[in-house]
């Protein structure tokens, strides 16, 4: 075993049932006084004081024992201990189930070889703790794991194909490390295995050997480099609640059946190169949270059955090619928080149902074909924050009613063609950031209410009807962006308006003169 693979610096959490490995009873006070000999300067530490020969072992602090008053748990978590960490003693604890010796400071030295002799070990946590080198071949013989954890360390290579022996693994995490080449063939017999988490790596090639894992419950993959098409036998898969495969180079059509059969609570297919269209039945047993498929090249319209997705709290589809109408339920999902669909070829209008979207923040539509009128029940989606209706074809007036969103920050109405004036009532958006209304069909005065908007940084109202006077109130904000060009306005610009940071904000307005 490589030297530099037990790096211990933060982490070693170890849960294991140990055989005795002398015959004869053993004296756990004096095991656990020679445990605490290894550490560097123990006597300074306040939970360590307690160990010593004067105490009964089950009353030294971090110590729990079971009925028979036998050493069962040992925890030191957070102790700032530092020293080479040396486990011989411990390890004759004949009850010990768990010892936690969580973000301490041990020195780097070899994790010693016996513990893969150790036939009963069960869980290894060993996250965060600066591990380097290969995944030793030497964990096939831990044939009673059911819990290996190397996540957050600086391990390279491949995974050893003698993973493949640990059928008792229900738990193997490996994220966040620089593993590489493709996933080992002996993975499909990992029947027990529930979690599993290679993200963050390095890996590439297909999913075809997670075509067995059909007891899999959590499968997050993201941040690699896969590809190929996500299987067929996905979509039969009854245990799967999160699957995660953003960022890799994934392609083809995704399987009609996914979540189908399973309580699917998260699915992340984000930035790959999927196709096809959007499998209808993922909110079928009414558990769906979260449903992302961000930056691919879908197609086909939303299927209906997502309007009844009432668990459902994000819902992005954007950067794709779907189109058609949007289903009207899905402007009223009781407990959605985010809805982004911008940047496809959606047709039609945002409907009334938006009045049931109470916990909607965040409504990105941008760059559509969606067209109608903003109904007055946007005003009852009181948690929104963000709307951002640019670049679509929306007509008609802008509802006075938005002037009741007490959360809005950021209003992006630009390249429409809303008519009519601006509401008065938008100075009661006092958290209110950023404005954009340009290149729409707006007439009729700017309201002096903006004026009253004390965080707003940006306003552009570029590219309309507008006429009449600049606001004085206008004059007390201190804006980022102002931009007022191309409208119909006249009279004095404000003399505060009147400087070099705004010297491009009123041309195209023939009717100005400057104080």
């Amino acid at each position: 075993m490589d030297a530099t693979f037990l790096n211990l610096r933060c982490l070693l959490f170890l849960l294991c049932l140990l055989s005795h490995p002398k015959a004869g009873a053993v004296d756990e006070r004096q095991l656990l006084l020679k445990f605490k000999s290894t550490f560097e300067n123990p006597s300074t530490n306040r939970i360590l004081n307690t160990w010593n020969s004067s105490n009964p072992v089950c009353s030294f602090s971090g110590v729990v024992c079971n009925g028979k008053k036998y050493v069962r748990e040992i925890d030191l978590t957070d102790q700032n201990l530092s020293g080479c960490l040396v486990l011989d003693d411990i390890c004759q604890l004949k009850f010990l189930e768990k010892l936690v010796l969580r973000n301490n400071a041990f020195h780097p030295r070899l994790f010693p070889s016996e513990v893969f002799n150790l036939k009963n070990l069960t869980l290894l946590d060993s996250a965060n703790c600066s591990l380097q080198g290969p995944v030793p071949k030497s964990f096939g013989n831990l044939s009673e794991l059911t819990i290996l954890d190397l996540s957050y360390n600086n391990m390279v290579g491949e995974i050893p194909s003698e993973v493949g022996k640990l059928t008792k693994l229900w738990q193997l995490e490996l994220y966040g490390n620089h593993l590489n080449g493709t996933l080992p063939f002996g993975l499909r017999n990992l029947t027990n295995l529930e979690n599993f988490d290679p993200s963050m790596n390095l890996f590439e090639g297909n999913l075809s050997e997670f075509r067995f894992s059909k007891n899999i419950v959590s499968l997050p993959l993201y941040e690699n480099n896969l590809s190929g098409e996500v299987p067929a036998e996905f979509g039969e898969f009854k245990k799967l609640v999160d699957l995660s495969l953003y960022k890799n180079m994934l392609t083809g059509p995704l399987p009609q059946k996914l979540g189908s059969w399973s309580k699917v609570d998260y699915i992340d297919l984000s930035e790959n190169f999927l196709t096809g269209t959007i499998p209808p039945d993922m909110c079928k047993m009414g558990t769906m949270n979260n449903l992302l498929f961000v930056q691919n090249k879908l197609s086909g319209e939303i299927p209906q059955n997502y309007a009844k997705c009432t668990t459902l709290k994000r819902f992005r589809v954007n950067n794709n090619l779907l189109y058609g109408v949007v289903p009207p339920g899905i402007w009223g999902l009781p407990h959605a928080e985010i809805i982004d669909i911008r940047s496809n070829r959606f047709e039609g209008p945002i409907t009334s149902h938006i009045g049931k979207a109470r916990t909607l923040a965040l409504l990105f539509v941008s760059y559509n074909q969606l067209s109608g009128e903003l109904p007055d029940e946007i005003s009852k989606a009181t948690s929104l924050v963000s709307i951002v209706l640019d670049n679509n074809s929306f007509s008609g007036r802008i509802p006075r009613s938005l002037g009741d969103l007490k959360h809005l920050g950021v209003l992006y109405l630009q390249s429409n063609m809303f008519s009519a004036s601006i509401p008065k009532s938008l100075g009661r958006c006092f958290l209110l950031s950023d404005v954009n209304m340009a290149h729409n069909l707006l007439s009729g005065e700017i309201p002096s209410s903006l004026g009253s908007l004390p965080s707003l940084n940006s306003l552009n109202l570029s590219h309309n009807q507008l006429s009449g006077q600049i606001p004085e109130t206008l004059a007390s904000l201190m804006l980022r962006i102002l931009d007022l060009t191309h409208n119909g306005l006249t009279g004095v610009i404000p003399k505060a308006l009147s400087i070099a940071a705004y010297k491009s904000s009123f041309s195209g307005n023939p009717g100005f003169c400057s104080m």
